[in-house]
Formats: structure tokens, sequence, C-alpha cells
């Protein structure tokens, strides 16, 4: 049913609003994708839709494999001290392969070169789990700024001989074949943040929405919700002719974290100032150092009043 009603949205808008959806971003879903390929809503048109990963649900997923793989036994294998050992060498790694992922991305992205350029962006990947896992013998090859500690131990050989590097490949290969739609970096974060309001707006399926034009005003107000983050307030004035005081501090709130993620993707994220470690100028060698500027303050200033005088 959820297929049928997103192709019908497809279609539906070329005739409403003279518009059309060239792509979609998806959450790796592909019966949906499917549905709105057979349905062919551009016909006419001769377009056809193309499909975009949304790349927090591809990273998501790729953490959610390599749990796995730090969570596997082996037959007479699970109680040895070498092999829990590895196996918490992945657990420990895996938010830093994220990381390394995303850092390949930027970087790629940031590279003025063409479409066939940034291709290269896949084998980056590939390389990744080589690079955290300690061996950079295709970081040299690939002429990359690589700063790694070479007192590090490389656990690559000996990953392998328990077959878990094998595991962890497997996974990177995979997101690896979406390079594509990582260079592009799009998510369907709005979509989410979206249909969460709208659960709030209907509340689930307690309220019986049979009532002529309820659904529709539901869903009205949650659009006016997601725009401005202020119709909770207006709906309580008109129908009570006051605010709560928990209701207004609660949009004040979201219009707020609505404000400061706006400038965050305009600016970008501020740096905080770290103080610097050491003692103040009450303490120890620097309380006498003031003592004595303080004394000699006031002999300069008894010399010079003498003078004036």
């Amino acid at each position: 049913m959820e297929n049928d009603a997103i192709a019908e949205g497809f279609k539906c808008i070329l005739e409403m609003h003279g518009m059309i959806y060239r792509t979609v971003i998806a959450d790796g879903d592909s019966s949906v994708y499917q549905t709105i390929v057979d349905s062919k809503p551009y016909r006419e048109q001769m377009v056809t839709v193309k499909k975009i990963e949304c790349t927090n649900h591809l990273l998501r997923n790729l953490c959610k494999k390599l749990r796995a793989v730090a969570e596997t036994t082996q037959q007479k294998m699970h109680r040895k001290c070498s092999f829990v050992h590895l196996r918490n060498v992945v657990k420990t790694n895996i938010l830093k392969i994220r990381k390394e992922v995303t850092k390949a991305i930027d970087l790629r992205k940031e590279e003025k070169q063409p479409d066939h350029y940034k291709a290269m962006e896949q084998k980056d990947i590939l390389n990744i789990p080589g690079h955290i896992f300690g061996e950079h013998k295709q970081c040299k090859k690939r002429g990359r700024i690589c700063d790694y500690d070479e007192t590090k131990k490389n656990y690559v050989p000996f990953l392998k001989l328990h077959g878990l590097y094998q595991k962890v490949e497997s996974a990177i290969v995979y997101l690896s074949g979406y390079s594509d739609s990582l260079l592009l970096k799009f998510t369907n974060n709005p979509a989410e943040s979206f249909n969460s309001i709208i659960c709030k707006e209907i509340g689930g399926k307690r309220i019986n929405f049979g009532n002529r034009g309820s659904y529709n005003a539901r869903i009205a107000g949650a659009i006016v919700q997601y725009n401005t983050q202020q119709v909770l307030t207006q709906v309580h004035k008109n129908m009570c002719e006051n605010v709560l005081p928990i209701v207004e501090t609660l949009e004040k709130r979201q219009v707020k974290v609505a404000r400061s993620r706006e400038s965050r993707e305009i600016n970008g994220r501020q740096k905080k100032l770290k103080r610097e470690s050491g003692t103040d100028c009450y303490y120890g060698s620097n309380h006498k150092n003031r003592i004595f500027h303080s004394m000699f303050l006031s002999k300069t200033s008894t010399k010079s009043f003498g003078k004036v005088v």
C-alpha cells in the first residue's frame, strides 16, 4: 500500500503542480523504487526516475555490519584470548572507519576535478580497512596524506588469519558500490522529521479520522508546524484564549534549534575556545611575581607623586 501511494504521488505531482521528480532519495527499500519505475509516471516526457541512496542509512548499515563482525563466534575459538582481543579491536574501530569514510567523501567533494576523477572515491573507501588496522601500503600507492604511528601494531595479518578481516572487507566493498550516492551526500532527514510531526498531529491510530476534513486539516497543521515551528501556540490561543507556558517554552526551544541549524549550514560550526592548562596569577611563582609587580608600581607612583607636588 505504501509503494502504491508513493507511485501515485509521483503521477499526481505533474498534474497538480506541473513538476517532475527526476530523483528519489531512498533508504535502501528497493521495492518502493521498483514500484515507481514500473508505474512509469513520466512516460510521455521520456523521463526515468533515478534513485539516490541516503548517506545516513548507508553509514548506519555499515556500522551495523561491523558490529555483527565484532560479535561473531567461531567453534573452539570464542574463548581464546587472541580471538577475543581481535574482536575488540574491530569493535573499537567502528566509529573510526565511519569517520574515515566521511572524511574521504569531503576530500573528494572539495577537489575541483571532473566526474570521472571523483570515481576514485571507490578506491579510497576500499583502502580504509587496511589504513585503520595498521597496514599502509595502499596509502602510499594512492598518494594520499596518511598520518600514522609507526609503533602501532599491524592487525591485518591476524584478522585475516581468523577470518574477521574478510568480513569487514565485504561490508566495505558493499558500501563502495554506492560511491556515487555518497559523493552527493543527500539524506532524507527532512522527510523523516516531517513524518514525525504528522504522527504527533494525528495521534497515531488512536483517533477516528472518518469525519470530513479531519485528516487533511491535521496534515495542514503539520505542514505549518514544520515550516514555522509555531502552530501549536496559535491553536491554543484560538481555542483557549491563552497559551500554556510549557507549550510556549517548547516552541521557543524549537525555533532556537532551527535557527542554530540554519546558521551552522551557512557559517559552519564555531570552534570553542579551549582554556590553557596551568596555574592562574594568584598561585605559585605567578603570585610572587604579581606581588613584586604591585610593589614596583606603588613605589613608582609615590616617586612620581612627589615630583608632581
